[in-house]
């Protein structure tokens, strides 16, 4: 393990970032990283970024972290370990919906200038597939196209890092030219509780329905995720259950029935009347008196995550959910 400022880093992130690094210098500019969720891609990423800093002595470089998915606080969440990292003033994080203050004909000059290396982080890469999607336009900027030649922009000093957790990764490689695209991936650390280790721990479990719709009722398994949360605040003190729901007679019926036991129920959403669910961290940081139910009304979704799981006693996922953003959530 090493530090990165305030940051730990692993051996699995270490050996993945350099072997990227490794890559680069070999003159690839087309990188693929993929790994499942809390399997440290970030930080893996620092280390790249911790190396095009300490290595750049005879050019100069630009850094941009690209985040491509719905607002829900991934950009912020990386600018924090970008921060933690000690990278402040060398990494530039963006939503790609918020790119109008970006000079991109600057950058774009700088690509074309030997001496400076324009290095392009581009997180959940298989969002940006697609001509119709703002960050192809942007790429074309540089002359970078997923569904054309590489040719094109090969000789521009533009390094392309892109990072997905999901199977739709591999939807990428098909616009990567094999000349010059490489996938690496990232393997997983012990130091890390990795969706792999949840499926083997049995803590997660199928989920069901909470609400009958067709009968106004709540329903057997919502009743016994309520008893679950008592026992497990019983045993390991009092916490928070996290469960998925939506509609207002169903958000009622669940209240009036959690009220029965002495539980507290939040609704946490986008919503004025509700807690604002791009705060949740802050939530979860705080032991409740008692035992807790947050409903979450709105999007948790693609890469933000939840920095503390030690005041979560239960996590309850729609069943609508495909299984890959079921993951990235948990």
């Amino acid at each position: 393990m090493i530090t990165i400022g305030q940051r730990n880093v692993f051996s699995e992130q270490v050996e993945t970032g350099q072997k990227i690094w490794d890559m680069i210098n070999q003159g690839c500019k087309n990188i693929l990283m993929i790994g499942e969720p809390q399997s440290g891609k970030t930080d893996a990423l620092l280390y790249v970024a911790d190396k095009i800093i300490e290595e750049s002595v005879d050019y100069t470089y630009s850094m941009i972290y690209l985040s491509h998915i719905a607002r829900n606080g991934i950009t912020n969440q990386s600018f924090i370990r970008f921060y933690e990292a000690d990278m402040v003033g060398h990494v530039d994080c963006r939503h790609i919906l918020n790119m109008n203050d970006v000079n991109i004909e600057s950058i774009k000059n700088k690509c074309m200038n030997k001496n400076h290396k324009v290095f392009l982080f581009l997180d959940e890469c298989q969002q940006a597939i697609g001509i119709d999607k703002s960050i192809d336009t942007f790429l074309s900027s540089f002359g970078i196209n997923y569904n054309k030649s590489s040719d094109d922009w090969y000789n521009k000093n533009a390094y392309l890092i892109n990072i997905s957790a999901t199977p739709y990764a591999f939807s990428v490689k098909k616009y990567m030219d094999d000349s010059y695209g490489k996938i690496i991936k990232l393997q997983n650390s012990p130091k890390y509780f990795s969706g792999a280790k949840l499926f083997e721990s049995g803590r997660m479990k199928d989920t069901d329905d909470i609400w009958d719709g067709d009968n106004y009722t709540i329903t057997t398994f919502f009743k016994d995720r309520v008893t679950e949360l008592l026992h497990k605040c019983k045993s390991d003190g009092n916490g928070y259950a996290i469960i998925r729901a939506r509609g207002d007679d169903a958000i009622l019926a669940l209240k009036l029935y959690a009220i029965r036991f002495n539980i507290d129920i939040i609704s946490c959403s986008s919503k004025e009347d509700d807690l604002d669910i791009s705060k949740i961290n802050s939530y979860l940081g705080i032991k409740p008196d008692k035992p807790t139910i947050i409903l979450i009304r709105g999007a948790l979704t693609a890469g933000q995550t939840l920095q503390t799981t030690q005041n979560i006693r239960l996590y309850v996922e729609s069943p609508s959910s495909s299984s890959c953003t079921t993951l990235q959530r948990v």
